[in-house]
């Protein structure tokens, strides 16, 4: 199992997709990485996207099909983009499960190591013979580890933990040099959802134990845990052999999850060993709110022993929120969608003690008549070093008929640019990466059955790749138009902030004192 084995790239199914070298789009329209449109029995779904540290992007996902006993068949592929947006495996890429599954409705898990290799999890049928009926029902967990250079790290067929033979849902977290393993068993005598540790050897260090919850990692090589009680929502921090540290739980507010997610807590880290989380919670049969907590890595609650609302008035049509922290200004920002009178996206922003920086009720950041029958889609969000903000949504306006819009709001919210990128996309899945000079967004577009995807520069929402240095940097005699903050266009610049449009089409701030 400590072998290297090289893994040659599958052909198979190299006729059912689209084979065109992905590359990063030039312009406003995405680029596509596979297209299986029309392709019969063939297509991609589920999709995971990674990011590493040296500018690549990995991705997993399944590739549904019939076998050659009309049966059904699900394996996992993963691929690499280069830091150009290029493929670096062959086609469909490396496919590492060929056991037949019928996981149409299971789950798994995809993450990046220090080192920039992959580790993916799966469940399949191993070890089961064909059913009369085509159905497999065993789902054995089993965890896989890639290198860029496609190198199966821990064998050609993974670390299966066959004494769980009914576990759909699987899922790593990745904390240092540590990878946990994480998978929920539905049927059978051990029912639950179990956590392990696996060395980077791929030998099994800390075996199976009763664990559920989200992790994120804390002070040292702990994690907090993000999980639920009886009494509402709570956290537990575990050392590395997974033992709790704390006496108890601490319950973090009272208001519990009400919705639909497989991973329903949203949770950013502060760096520190803390983290901030938000959650929607029912408000009646079909209402929502958004709360929101924030964690330090000793326990103690910064927002006090209750949740604070993200939206604190009682008009309760809120849901599908995300977080983010800026670890330099020590700043929340969470967005979400609701539906009042009319459809909108907005966003809050709070200090780690619960203060409202932009309101009680956040700023409506996007807005459409409610009369229409599609509303807003969140797709991510992300922090600079500035103190600004990248925010990304879908207008929906039918169905597999969206357009992205990203948005560069300021540290007062206000919006220093905007593009509408796309159109007639069907948005599912959508994966936002923020780093310092571009934002990447990723998703599987339902209307073309296909995995796509953008690259567009932080610093004036365009495809040239000019950093926002070089858009600071610029001398006032480069500028072509001034605005004030909501638009209104200025002869000279007024005293405060102004909105600056340079020779070259370039958007920037510049403050007058």
């Amino acid at each position: 199992m400590n072998c290297i084995k090289k893994l040659m790239t599958v052909m198979f199914c190299a006729l059912a997709c689209g084979t065109a070298t992905a590359q990063w789009n030039t312009t406003k329209t995405p680029f596509t990485i596979y297209d299986c449109t029309d392709k019969g029995d063939y297509y991609i779904c589920t999709p995971h996207f990674a990011r590493t540290t040296n500018g690549k992007t990995w991705m997993a996902y399944k590739i549904w099909l019939k076998d050659e006993n009309d049966n059904t068949c699900v394996s996992t592929y993963v691929q690499l983009l280069d830091q150009d947006g290029n493929k670096v495996f062959d086609d469909l890429g490396i496919r590492l499960n060929s056991y037949p599954t019928d996981t149409w409705w299971s789950e798994f898990g995809a993450e990046v190591d220090p080192d920039g290799n992959f580790i993916v999890s799966v469940a399949d049928a191993r070890g089961t013979e064909a059913p009369a009926d085509g159905h497999y029902r065993d789902f054995v967990p089993a965890v896989y580890k890639i290198n860029q250079e496609g190198d199966m790290l821990w064998g050609l067929d993974g670390i299966a933990l066959t004494d769980f033979r009914h576990a759909p849902y699987t899922n790593v977290f990745i904390n240092g040099d540590k990878t946990y393993f994480q998978f929920t068993q539905t049927d059978g005598d051990n029912v639950g959802t179990y956590t392990c540790r696996i060395g980077s050897d791929g030998t099994v260090e800390v075996d199976p134990v009763y664990l559920y919850g989200q992790m994120v990692p804390s002070v040292g090589s702990d994690m907090l845990c993000f999980s639920a009680t009886g009494e509402g929502p709570c956290v537990q921090r575990y050392n590395s052999n997974l033992e709790a540290v704390w006496e108890e739980p601490i319950v973090y507010d009272t208001l519990a999850y009400g919705g639909y997610d497989l991973r329903p807590y949203k949770i950013a880290s502060d760096g520190e060993g803390g983290a901030a989380v938000t959650w929607i919670c029912n408000m009646g049969m079909f209402a929502h709110n958004v709360r929101a907590q924030y964690i330090t890595a000793d326990g103690d609650l910064g927002f006090g022993l209750a949740a604070k609302y993200l939206y604190n008035k009682e008009e309760y049509d809120h849901d599908y929120c995300g977080i983010t922290i800026n670890t330099d200004t020590k700043e929340i920002m969470v967005d979400w969608e609701d539906q009042l009178e009319d459809y909108t996206v907005s966003v809050s922003k709070l200090n780690y003690g619960g203060d409202y920086l932009w309101g009680e009720t956040g700023i409506q950041t996007e807005s459409k008549d409610g009369s229409n029958a599609f509303q807003y889609t969140r797709i991510g969000s992300g922090s600079l070093k500035s103190g600004d903000w990248i925010l990304a949504c879908a207008n929906d306006a039918a169905w597999n008929n969206a357009t992205i819009i990203v948005k560069r709001l300021d540290t007062d919210g206000n919006v220093l640019w905007r593009k509408v990128l796309g159109r007639a996309l069907g948005i599912t899945r959508p994966t936002t990466f923020v780093e310092e000079d571009f934002t990447y967004i990723f998703w599987r577009d339902d209307a073309k059955e296909a995995l796509m995807g953008i690259r567009i520069s932080n610093a004036d929402g365009t495809f040239t790749g000019i950093d926002a240095t070089q858009a600071a940097d610029k001398a006032s005699t480069d500028i072509k138009d001034i605005y004030t903050i909501d638009g209104k266009r200025l002869s000279e610049p007024q005293k405060g902030l102004n909105i600056v449009r340079y020779a070259d089409g370039t958007i920037g701030k510049k403050f007058v004192k």
